[in-house]
């Protein structure tokens, strides 16, 4: 598919992708530093979410961990987005890190929580299908998905066009 321009990097679907992308990296980076900065850092963090979990049938051993990695990985996502560096596989993995936090907000019957948790799994996937027009990206070839633009260019070799 033809951009409006020939570099693609003033296209306003590239723009459009860039724009959600450099938020949800926003929103990442912010609330993993968050934990970082507050009364205890990682470890009270950790300890705070532990305690909010007893009442939960998730056993302390699986939360524990969880919480003590969760705002390395919030702030590594955040800023991977941030710049666009392996952002097919980022946004993957943004995706499956906001589903386990939607997994632990259900089992609490956080329902408001549930809700903006999946809200940001759909972004996330929509970033993620519309990936190909985003142009604007550090190592743009870096970990992409097979498909996209090589299926369409494979499909246009199949048929002559």
């Amino acid at each position: 598919m033809k951009t409006d321009s020939a570099c693609g990097c003033c296209d306003a679907r590239a723009a459009a992708v860039a724009l959600g992308r450099w938020c949800m990296g926003i929103i990442f980076l912010f609330y993993g530093l968050g934990k970082f900065m507050g009364e205890g850092g990682v470890i009270g963090f950790a300890q705070g979410m532990i305690k909010q979990f007893e009442t939960t049938p998730l056993p302390s051993w699986t939360v524990s961990p969880f919480a003590h990695v969760l705002p390395f990985v919030e702030v590594t996502l955040g800023i991977l987005l941030i710049l666009g560096i392996a952002r097919d596989w980022v946004l993957f993995v943004a995706g499956l890190l906001l589903i386990a936090l939607t997994f632990g907000m259900i089992h609490q019957h956080q329902a408001p929580v549930v809700f903006y948790n999946a809200s940001y799994v759909f972004m996330t996937a929509a970033l993620l299908f519309a990936s190909r027009y985003d142009r604007w990206v550090l190592l743009p070839n870096c970990c992409r998905w097979r498909g996209g633009e090589c299926a369409e260019q494979a499909d246009l070799g199949k048929t002559g066009a």
